[in-house]
């Protein structure tokens, strides 16, 4: 709903601006995971793991699991699939059906895909041990959280503007543009490095007034 409102305030808002480039939005899509009790495991046909879930891995339908989409697990030739994370945040490869992708899971060379990598889902001493809480082939365990992102396309937000967004994982970032901290920018709950704006869960971020 905040989107569709964003987007009416840009449109009738006066035509000096500034940027706001790769406005994203994260979404928990479940856990990769052999277990079928856990509601937000991929292999719980009624959890997470439903093919009827908008946001699920396993509808075909989905952003996440159509074979056309760039953002999927299953396409083949998608750079942008869903990320996987292990309970204490430990990035591990990309979820993904691309071999080529350096950080998919599908490809048997990659840091996380090789049988032989410490950090690969297909190691069965590693990350991929049926004896780890958090690994996908546990049963029993809880697996890998399943990370994907929704971006929006750029906007630009007038420099006279006050806006408030309250978001769940919301980065901003306008690339090689930003070097300082923007001016007027009022956070909460959020840290800034050059060219990256990142706000934690339940973070705010009211920009009014330009960039520096």
């Amino acid at each position: 709903m905040w989107v569709v409102l964003l987007i009416a305030f840009l449109l009738l808002s006066p035509t000096r601006t500034i940027c706001a480039e790769g406005l994203g939005q994260i979404e928990v899509l479940g856990q990769l995971s052999t277990n079928p009790y856990d509601l937000d495991s991929t292999a719980n046909p009624f959890g997470a793991g439903s093919p009827f879930n908008p946001n699920g891995i396993n509808n075909p339908f989905s952003p996440y699991g159509s074979p056309f989409s760039d953002r999927s697990a299953t396409n083949p030739y998608a750079t942008d699939a869903p990320k996987l994370y292990d309970q204490q945040g430990n990035y591990r490869g990309k979820l993904s059906a691309n071999p080529y992708d350096p950080d998919s899971t599908s490809n048997p060379y990659g840091h996380y895909g090789s049988p032989y990598s410490p950090d690969s889902i297909n190691n069965p001493y590693g990350v991929g041990s049926p004896y780890r809480s958090d690994s996908p082939t546990n049963p029993y365990g809880h697996g890998l959280r399943i990370d994907g992102r929704y971006e929006i396309p750029s906007i630009h937000l007038p420099e006279s503007s006050s806006l408030v967004l309250h978001a769940k994982g919301l980065e901003i970032s306008c690339g090689s543009q930003i070097r300082h901290r923007p001016s007027g920018l009022h956070l909460r709950g959020a840290h800034f490095v050059p060219g990256t704006l990142s706000l934690p869960p339940r973070g705010l971020l009211r920009p009014s007034g330009g960039f520096r």
